[in-house]
């Protein structure tokens, strides 16, 4: 998979909810490295405005609430990428 799969992919729910789109992704870098580099382990998507805001490189921190609280998609959660239909479906109704 490749991070171009996630980038702006619309994320809905198994029931058809949909959730966004996907504006950047946390990951965390595990400690054994390729010959390429650091391995690196998708952890999170990130949606909504702030998300894009993010991505952007825009100040953050005009609210208070930690952008994981509202607009972190846990990666457990995913069931499917799709990236032909550009589409991330997964598991629960709520973000």
């Amino acid at each position: 998979m490749r991070l171009s799969d996630l980038l702006e992919a619309t994320v809905v729910t198994e029931d058809g909810d949909e959730l966004g789109r996907v504006h950047d992704v946390r990951v965390r870098q595990l400690q054994r490295s390729s010959p390429d580099g650091y391995r690196l382990r998708i952890i999170g998507l990130v949606t909504g405005r702030r998300g894009l805001r993010e991505r952007l490189g825009i100040d953050t921190g005009r609210t208070e609430r930690p952008i994981a609280d509202r607009d972190l998609i846990d990666w457990e959660r995913v069931v499917e990428v799709d990236g032909q239909r550009g589409r991330v479906t997964v598991r629960g109704s709520g973000v």
